[in-house]
């Protein structure tokens, strides 16, 4: 069983949120249940997940491969950076601020000499601290308590893929919009180290009616990582 640890106090997009929020309007918070716009032909359990059409993607230069479900698009920009991931996947063409039923994902490799645990505390989205700018920026904006405890759901794990690669696993879920513009989101990250460099995985989706299971397919992605050694 993995050993969880409860985080008490956001993926690329909440840096950029924070950097240029100042200029958008407020938001009026969106209930998460809306089922307005979902996706309908989303599966609601795990034993749906069919996997047998299932594409598989290998990347040489970044030394992994992975499954992902047939008919979602994966592309590669032409190059990564702290802002740009080196692959993106989505299941199907998203609005602008997404809606229930989207699911985005966002893999990157980067040079680290630190060790997994202390990038992980240190760098990764949705730790202690940048969660507290999050909840500090959207009491400045809608006020204080606009985000309480309650609003966000939180949890750390570690994680063991197959025999050989072990990785941190953080997850967050809000039920109040965490940027001015757009839905509530849910969040789950997985980062490894690899020689020298760390891996993270990520999904963002918008909570609501199809978000847990969208994440569980997500954990099906990840589950399927091949590391190259």
């Amino acid at each position: 069983m993995p050993k969880k640890f409860t985080i008490t106090t956001l993926v690329l997009l909440a840096s950029l949120g924070l950097a240029v929020s100042g200029c958008l309007k407020k938001p009026v918070a969106q209930p998460v249940n809306q089922n307005t716009n979902a996706n309908t032909n989303v599966a609601t359990t795990t034993a749906e997940i069919d996997m047998s059409n299932w594409k598989t993607y290998r990347n040489e230069e970044y030394g992994f491969e992975f499954k992902y479900p047939e008919g979602w698009e994966l592309s590669k920009p032409e190059y990564s950076t702290k802002l740009n991931s080196a692959i993106k996947i989505i299941n199907h063409s998203i609005e602008p601020y997404g809606k229930d039923g989207d699911i985005m994902i966002d893999i990157f490799a980067r040079e680290s000499t630190l060790s997994l645990k202390e990038w992980f505390d240190t760098n990764s989205s949705y730790n202690e601290v940048s969660l507290k700018k999050i909840v500090d920026f959207m009491d400045r904006e809608m006020g204080k308590g606009y985000l309480l405890p309650k609003d966000i759901i939180t949890y750390g794990d570690e994680y063991k893929l197959g025999q050989n690669f072990n990785a941190f696993v953080r997850y967050a879920k809000f039920l109040k919009p965490e940027y001015i513009e757009g839905p509530a989101y849910t969040h789950k990250i997985y980062a490894f180290k690899i020689g020298q460099k760390i891996y993270t995985f990520s999904a963002s989706v918008p909570t609501g009616q199809h978000s847990e299971y969208l994440i569980k397919i997500f954990d099906k992605i990840v589950e399927t990582v091949v590391f190259m050694m």
